[in-house]
């Protein structure tokens, strides 16, 4: 390819296969996907018996992750339309995002509170 050395060492599908089956079985760790990959039959056919580096899966999401998402939603679409999944269970992000306050904010009875005119 123009512009790139070569051709990607996995195959892109691969890859989205992998992250595809990993969330629809409620799996989003690079390290985890990787260790199934070893062992577990589904993974393995995925991969044709590869054994594939967290890192390179962890490379994909984050230079593809959008892309991943997107397509994660149009299968859920046709899988939800034809009946055979479900979303009554809803799973929350467990992204932590530091606050934009100190401890020092809540030591005072009038940080808390504010004066009653």
């Amino acid at each position: 390819m123009e512009g790139e050395a070569g051709s990607p060492a996995i195959d892109p599908q691969v890859m989205i296969g992998l992250w595809i089956y990993s969330y629809s079985k409620w799996i989003s760790s690079a390290r985890e996907i990787s260790r199934l990959c070893g062992y577990d039959p589904a993974y393995q056919w995925i991969t044709g018996m590869e054994k594939i580096n967290y890192h390179s899966l962890s490379d994909f999401r984050a230079k593809h992750g959008e892309g991943l998402k997107e397509v994660f939603i149009e299968v859920l679409g046709v899988l939800s339309g034809e009946g055979l999944v479900g979303l009554e269970r809803v799973m929350q992000d467990g992204t932590k995002i530091k606050a934009c306050c100190s401890s020092d904010t809540f030591r005072r009875e009038d940080s808390i509170y504010p004066p009653m005119d």
